[in-house]
């Protein structure tokens, strides 16, 4: 009886780091399907970021969490267009990053992203959650055909 009095309350009492945030992947055709739907405006894009990691809340030597950071960084890449992601689109973006508990959202600097950048007053802005919507890894030239395809009218499904 007191070891099962002692094992509930130490799960009802465990920190809350400990329990595991679970997110439903996200595919890309998913998130062009978001940014069609939504109120603002969206622009696709594949490249790579540059900032100081140290201003992202949540990293290794970076900020504790927070609900909200904003983090200037700059992008080099290529835009989608009605014949792929030929448009140059470079220059100052922002990073939205916002956290659970001790879960943040990030990327790497220099790594290569697709990203769905949302048009804002502030400039492009990446909203970069705890569980990714927006923004995907080393995307291939299967993504940049089927996203081309979604753009042109195409049936929109993951590959």
């Amino acid at each position: 009886m007191i070891r099962r009095v002692a094992l509930v309350l130490l799960t009802a009492f465990a920190p809350l780091p400990a329990l595991a945030l679970s997110c439903e992947p996200w595919s890309p055709e998913q998130a062009f399907a978001m940014a069609e739907d939504a109120d603002g405006l969206y622009r696709p894009a594949i490249g790579r970021f540059a900032f100081d990691p140290a201003r992202l809340p949540g990293g290794p030597g970076g900020l504790p969490p927070a609900e909200r950071a904003f983090v200037p960084a700059a992008f080099e890449g290529r835009a989608l267009g009605p014949r792929g992601f030929t448009d140059a689109f470079s220059g100052n973006v922002l990073l939205q990053v916002s956290c659970a508990l001790d879960w943040c959202g990030g990327v790497i600097p220099g790594q290569t992203y697709l990203v769905f950048f949302e048009l804002t007053d502030r400039g492009p802005t990446a909203e970069l959650g705890p569980c990714a919507t927006v923004v995907f890894p080393n995307p291939d030239a299967g993504v940049e055909r089927r996203l081309t395809g979604c753009l042109n009218g195409a049936r929109c499904a993951p590959g």
